[in-house]
């Protein structure tokens, strides 16, 4: 397979502001009396990365959806506050619908690539396809900035 670096694969807690809000969060370390949507491993990665030591961090999340889109949606849902992507919420968090409580983000994989046989790398919907999204991705400053970070370039090659 031929592989092309879309986005990294980067995590933050998101819930809606009234969320935010009831629990007035003003650290990290304040996440541990939240409700927490997802895998266990993963927020306690993002604790990690913010800085609160293991032995302070939260209970085990009460909901666990191993599935990004679900467990926004139950955070959306008033259900919790949620470890979501800055780059794929984007359009939620620029309005309003969710909120960052904190800058603090955790890679939790090394990224989204774009795949595809090498010998249809020409055939043409594949390759309009493959365009088309890198185009995007290319185009969309949170993905750029975040390949940046992750120090990869949208579209470079994989080996």
């Amino acid at each position: 397979m031929e592989s092309r670096f879309l986005m990294p694969a980067v995590f933050t807690p998101v819930s809606p502001p009234p969320t935010r809000d009831r629990l007035d969060l003003k650290t990290p370390a304040d996440l541990k009396r939240a409700h927490l949507v997802g895998e266990p491993q993963e927020w306690a990665a993002w604790f990690a990365a913010a800085g609160v030591a293991p032995a302070d961090a939260a209970p085990p999340p009460r909901l666990t959806a191993d599935n990004q889109a679900m467990e926004v949606a139950a955070a959306l849902g008033d259900q919790g506050v949620a470890l979501g992507s800055p780059i794929l919420y984007g359009r939620e968090i620029e309005r309003g619908l969710l909120v960052r409580p904190f800058e603090e983000t955790v890679a939790l994989a090394e990224g989204y690539w774009l795949c595809y046989p090498p010998g249809r790398r020409l055939t043409p919907k594949i390759a309009r396809f493959r365009d088309w999204v890198l185009d995007t991705a290319r185009t969309d400053p949170a993905v750029v900035e975040g390949a940046r970070l992750a120090g990869r370039e949208v579209g470079e090659a994989g080996s």
